[in-house]
């Protein structure tokens, strides 16, 4: 019996580590896919007037991009239920990216969001485990 709590301790760490180093990679994807965004003829279709009234369709597509590339590479990491963790994943990145934004560390502001989203995915690896084994 003992064997079986410590095959299974390994695996649910590298789940964590792997969802921690997912999460350090999507914002890359939100702001590739918020650039792509900005320089495409979309834009214009959405927003034709090109004011500050442009910014949220921009955030909110990198985001969603973001959200959606998680689950391929949570499965390619070997993250398992990788839908589960991108999912919790996605809505605690843009809860604690939110509380970041909002404490005006603007000098500190990149590494805080990479670690948040870190953070993020390595705590729903983590929810999403302690759940399946309940």
């Amino acid at each position: 019996m003992a064997d079986v709590g410590k095959s299974a301790r390994p695996s649910a760490l590298r789940n964590v580590v792997a969802a921690a180093g997912v999460g350090t990679v999507l914002p890359f994807v939100a702001l590739g896919a918020g650039a792509g965004l900005s320089d495409s003829p979309a834009l214009d279709w959405i927003c034709p007037t090109g004011g500050l009234e442009c910014i949220p369709p921009v955030l909110f597509f990198g985001v969603a991009v973001a959200a959606a590339a998680g689950w391929p590479l949570l499965r390619l990491a070997g993250v398992r239920p990788a839908w589960a963790v991108a999912a919790l994943g996605s809505i605690l990145s843009v809860a604690l990216v939110t509380i970041v934004l909002a404490s005006r560390a603007s000098g500190l502001l990149p590494f805080l969001v990479f670690a948040a989203c870190a953070v993020s995915y390595a705590t729903a690896a983590h929810v999403v485990a302690k759940l399946s084994r309940s």
